[in-house]
């Protein structure tokens, strides 16, 4: 293996989020982050947010970043990725969510709170679910739980209102007496399609949800992806960029490298080896994902 395959394996993705720390060579802050961190520590919970962007613009790489800043600051924070649960039946749905929030709850809970979990069957439904949130919430020491959850859209569709309408009723009855220690929930999602209808309208399950949409990168943003130097290694190899095959170009967001047969590259990011950039894109569109 040579020392360019060896850094390309260790740099550059095509697919997946950016680790926090071993990617941070090139990840590009979003201003969303401050946003979401301001939303997740605000004394109180006005809505739960929903990050809406098409596919593979940034918006895991954003949880992982938002979970990496906030576990340090005493709160407790879950991100559950629901890919798992496509075209799983409801009981494994509320099951596996119940399981991992738990999981990843664990350094919060109060001195034995895990032995009492064990003897409790895990939850199958919505109305078991909510149960098992409100017991959680109880036994958290932490004033905030953070749930970020990821790919909204594998949630299967026969049984995502109900399970999004929980999280509705969750934020909805938490000024309840008996139920106040729902607010220390705040939800925060990401999708596209789907979760634009699950959050639009009055009926919507998640109607409670402040939308947050991911912006296109600005100038200043795109240069710190190209002032990288220090571990981008260039390919002396005709028109083609670092990281990217003869027969694949690669369309960078939020420091997230993504295959894509024709994405054209940007004069900016024609590094030294390449060669002459045109004056002019020849009315091709630059594949900014947005």
């Amino acid at each position: 293996m040579t020392m360019l395959e060896t850094t390309e394996q260790s740099i550059f993705k095509t697919r997946g989020p950016l680790d926090p720390v071993n990617d941070s060579a090139i990840y590009v802050p979003r201003p969303e982050l401050d946003q979401l961190l301001r939303a997740a520590q605000a004394t109180t919970v006005d809505a739960y947010l929903a990050i809406l962007s098409s596919r593979q613009t940034g918006k895991s790489t954003l949880l992982y970043q938002l979970r990496h800043c906030l576990r340090p600051r005493g709160l407790g924070v879950a991100l559950i990725d629901l890919a798992v649960v496509r075209d799983q039946p409801e009981d494994h749905l509320y099951s596996y969510v119940a399981g991992e929030l738990r999981s990843e709850l664990s350094p919060n809970l109060l001195r034995g709170a895990d032995k009492e979990e064990t003897a409790a069957p895990p939850p199958t439904n919505p109305i078991e679910f909510r149960r098992h949130l409100l017991d959680l919430a109880r036994q958290v020491r932490a004033p905030r739980i953070v749930m970020l959850m990821d790919e909204v859209e594998a949630v299967p569709e026969k049984y995502s209102d109900a399970f999004f309408g929980t999280v509705c009723n969750i934020f909805s009855s938490r000024r309840k007496e008996d139920e106040v220690t729902f607010e220390k929930y705040v939800f925060i999602l990401n999708g596209a399609r789907e979760l634009h209808r699950l959050t639009g309208g009055a009926n919507s399950p998640l109607n409670i949800a402040e939308r947050v949409y991911l912006k296109d990168f600005d100038a200043a943003r795109v240069q710190v992806l190209v002032e990288v130097p220090a571990g981008w290694h260039r390919r002396a190899a005709g028109d083609r960029a670092v990281g990217v095959r003869s027969d694949e170009r690669s369309s960078i967001s939020d420091g997230e490298i993504v295959r894509s047969s024709n994405a054209h590259i940007p004069r900016r990011l024609h590094l030294q080896y390449c060669k002459p950039p045109p004056k002019r894109f020849s009315g091709a569109t630059i594949t900014w994902r947005s």
